[in-house]
């Protein structure tokens, strides 16, 4: 039960982030939504999750939705302004070229950015996926009623070290496998030449 209530917050949250990538995407394509957008993504990437913590609990109460906005909070930002930089790194006689040869900005950005940089965005993801466990294993450990966050807490008011290091060791396991499984992506789905 523990294991699943803290993977489901932690898959809920980094699906969220993920969109991130299509948010810095637009931002890099489209100067209108870099205008609107870039400032308040670095502004918001300055705050430490961890402060605003006490924010998301009174606005979104001790459930599920404050834990999980823990998750995106403290990485979507990070990997929106990362999508954008990849955007910007690419050299923008593709742009031309593709558009010379008739296609929208739409298409430009769908069919010839994204491919691009999506495998060096699974990677910032992959990155990112020990702060995101932090993020719940921190949520979990002040309120809570099942996780691997909170039985950990629980644990350490006993000072039960035979039951904590069971959670520690299989929490490092979860992020092994993941980790390896998005390796996995990375090197099975790479289509850009480097």
């Amino acid at each position: 039960m523990d294991t699943w209530a803290s993977l489901k917050r932690f898959g809920i949250g980094m699906a969220i982030v993920s969109l991130a990538i299509f948010v810095g995407l637009y931002m890099g394509c489209f100067p209108v939504v870099e205008a609107l957008l870039y400032k308040f993504f670095v502004a918001l990437d300055k705050i430490s999750p961890m402060v605003i913590l006490p924010v998301l609990f009174v606005y979104l109460g001790v459930g599920e939705a404050s834990k999980v906005s823990l998750v995106v909070f403290g990485l979507f930002p990070g990997i929106a302004l990362a999508a954008f930089h990849r955007v910007k790194e690419i050299n923008k006689e593709q742009f031309h070229k593709a558009q010379t040869l008739g296609a929208t900005e739409s298409e430009i950005a769908w069919r010839l950015i994204l491919p691009q940089i999506f495998p060096k965005m699974l990677g910032a993801l992959r990155d990112n996926f020990k702060a995101g466990w932090n993020y719940v294993i921190a949520g979990e450990s002040v309120v809570a009623a099942v996780g691997i966050g909170y039985r950990i807490f629980i644990m350490r008011r006993n000072v039960a070290m035979d039951m904590i290091l069971p959670y520690v060791i299989w929490a490092t396991i979860i992020m092994f496998a993941l980790d390896f499984l998005f390796q996995w992506l990375e090197k099975r789905y790479r289509w850009v030449d480097k």
